[in-house]
């Protein structure tokens, strides 16, 4: 028989005996508890989700070999394998988070926080195996929700005992195994106070700020600080547990997921636009949907009190299903809020819908993205380039002096109010409050399939390793190149083509398709793009190299020329003017050959050399005001010298008539 134990500390044991070696082995005790705990497998489903790196022949025999070696080291035949499927062979393993499942689902709450002896599979993890990853986090997330049911059900149980100090024992532990979890801080520091120990709940509360701070640089929640009002005034304090309400919605919660990597149904969000109105209030008038996407929909709000727009995030249901994301979108939030810089949307208040789905309100910022510009325009000037590049590096450079990392640096997450002329970062922290959610960062399936773009993400994200504040210098790296140039640093044809380039291969040089960019900010965007994450600069070392880096180089005599004939090419005219002249002229030909033999009378043959002299301009003006890649609108000026020509036009018709 194998015992594991995966909550808390992991340890693993063969009839009675350790196998101490076999637990310091990450990837065998994390494949050993993804089978215990799923109990049939598909066998691709094993390729997806501990070996998708490698190629199908290669992870099939690592999957063989690690299945080989599990079973001759733990001495027993603990699976089969049943067609196309791994199961584990009933009574062979046991596992306490199965156990901890079995007693919640019989309600023996006592049970499971006996069980409980911290989060699961902790310090367990499987390089390049993000898949892995989505299933352990989602995986902890319920068992999290289950523990918390069990700590609640009891505190309650011995509170209506009257058995205060079991009450205060349970919770003590409970605050002990969860240090950062707000409700077990609430239980202990209540029933303290409840005790008339008010002053080991303050001391307690002290505690918890400072370790909030020193690990996440967070403030208490607003429900933290008005307990501890009501402790430091002699009120009796309200009891944060669990409410009759959600008594009853909570057995529902408590099911384990057949397939915990699978996303939970999203719920009918039909009447979202109404709830949020409500929630909102008569202060606010809703507008319209800015746009939808799998992980949120974001809405125009008015606020006629204060003449200005707001716009409104609401989260996805797969948010709202899980407790401890919740939790983290708080603390996301708490933490956007604090930066307050002029490139990045600012944060005004977060809240949650009647039925559960998180929102915040955010400046509303009017204009385009950036990527709606880059696929306008296709390229950007050098100096729009660093302007924008400065203004998100600056951005970041305050994020990441606060611990905030974006993760999601890309043209679309950069809005460009045009009207102030500047650019802003928006959706801070959205990826890491989605991890237990919708969104993950890019992997591959079983079935080789790609999920998530990884143009932007870096080497060491698409690995699955911890993000870090150069991930976001390396994303801001492949946008400034995409500015420059109009494509990606790697020529990759398909999702799984990027993954691996931004693994192994090298970026290419911007100088190869802009000879006109300076050696110092090619070599900037270079080093933003380096495989090592300790090779690549700091946000603020960026900001100083943008502003007072090596001079720009002395330009050539003929500057002005060069660059009108840079936006010539740019807007096509030449194109345009290649193909009108030598069209117009063979026409203008071809009538004088007309006249020649006498089928037209000499006036036409002059219309038409008029008409051709003025429509080359015209044409010409045509192209500088459409020829660019994408919708371009006319402008007032354009139409002025249309109606020039035009009146030119009239003229020179008169003059060769009459």
């Amino acid at each position: 028989m194998i015992d594991l134990l995966t909550l808390g500390r992991v340890s693993i044991s063969r009839d009675g005996q350790d196998l101490t070696h076999l637990a310091a082995h990450k990837q065998k005790i994390g494949l050993l508890a993804y089978l215990a705990v799923e109990e049939s497998v598909s066998r691709d489903r094993l390729l997806g989700v501990f070996w998708p790196e490698r190629d199908e022949e290669r992870a099939r025999h690592s999957r063989s070999q690690a299945l080989y070696a599990l079973k001759k080291e733990l001495g027993t035949e603990f699976y089969n394998v049943s067609g196309d499927r791994v199961e584990l062979v009933p009574g062979s393993v046991t596992v306490d988070v199965k156990e901890l499942e079995e007693a919640a689902n019989g309600e023996r709450w006592e049970a499971v926080t006996d069980l409980y002896q911290g989060p699961f599979l902790e310090g367990v993890y499987v390089p390049e195996a993000p898949a892995f990853d989505q299933w352990l986090t989602q995986t902890r997330a319920w068992v999290d929700r289950l523990a918390r049911r069990g700590f609640v059900e009891c505190i309650r149980a011995h509170c209506k005992r009257g058995d205060e100090a079991g009450a205060l024992a349970l919770a003590s532990r409970w605050a002990a195994l969860e240090p950062l979890e707000d409700e077990a801080q609430h239980a202990l520091m209540t029933l303290l106070a409840k005790s008339g120990d008010r002053t080991a709940a303050l001391s307690h509360y002290d505690k918890f700020c400072e370790r909030l701070a020193r690990e996440l640089e967070l403030e208490p929640l607003d429900a933290t600080r008005e307990l501890v009002r009501q402790i430091r005034a002699g009120e009796t304090p309200k009891s944060v547990l669990i409410s009759d309400a959600e008594e009853d919605a909570g057995a529902a919660e408590d099911v384990a997921p057949e397939a915990p990597v699978e996303l939970p149904p999203e719920r009918d969000l039909s009447d979202l636009e109404t709830l949020l109105q409500e929630e909102l209030g008569p202060g606010f008038t809703l507008e319209e949907k800015l746009w939808e996407s799998k992980v949120a929909s974001v809405y125009r709000v008015r606020e006629p009190g204060l003449k200005r727009f707001l716009a409104i995030k609401v989260f996805s249901p797969a948010l709202a299903e899980n407790a401890r994301a919740q939790i983290r979108f708080e603390r996301e939030v708490q933490a956007v809020a604090s930066l307050s810089h002029p490139n990045i949307v600012s944060l005004h208040w977060a809240g949650t819908l009647p039925n559960g789905l998180p929102y915040f309100a955010m400046q509303y910022v009017p204009g385009r993205t950036l990527a709606d510009k880059l696929q306008a325009e296709e390229i950007l000037s050098v100096e729009e380039t660093r302007r924008v590049m400065h203004e998100m590096a600056s951005a970041l450079a305050l994020a990441h002096r606060r611990g905030v990392v974006h993760r999601d640096v890309q043209p679309s997450n950069v809005l460009l109010d045009e009207e102030a002329g500047r650019s802003l970062l928006a959706d801070f922290g959205v990826v890491r409050i989605l991890d237990t959610a919708e969104t993950q960062p890019p992997r591959i399936t079983r079935t080789g399939e790609l999920l998530g773009d990884p143009t932007y993400s870096s080497p060491e994200l698409l690995k699955g390793e911890r993000a870090t504040d150069r991930c976001d210098v390396y994303s801001l790296g492949i946008v400034a190149f995409e500015m420059l140039t109009g494509r990606s640093p790697y020529d990759a044809e398909s999702k799984r083509d990027m993954f691996t380039a931004h693994i192994k291969a090298s970026p290419r040089q911007v100088s190869d398709f802009r000879p006109d960019v300076d050696a110092e900010l090619e070599k900037l965007i270079a080093h933003c793009l380096a495989k090592d994450p300790e090779h690549r600069p700091k946000a603020p070392d960026v900001v100083r190299r943008l502003e007072g880096g090596a001079p720009s180089p002395t330009p050539p005599p003929d500057t002005g020329q060069q660059s009108l004939l840079t936006k010539l090419v740019k807007r096509r005219v030449p194109h345009v003017l290649a193909v009108f002249a030598p069209a117009g002229f063979l026409i203008v030909e071809l009538v004088g050959q007309l006249e020649h033999i006498e089928l037209v009378p000499p006036a036409v043959h002059r219309l038409t050399l008029v008409t051709y002299l003025v429509g080359l301009p015209g044409a010409a003006i045509a192209a500088w005001y459409h020829g660019e890649v994408g919708p371009q609108k006319s402008r007032r000026l354009e139409w002025g010298l249309y109606g020039i020509l035009a009146a030119i036009w009239l003229v020179a018709c008169g003059l060769v008539l009459f």
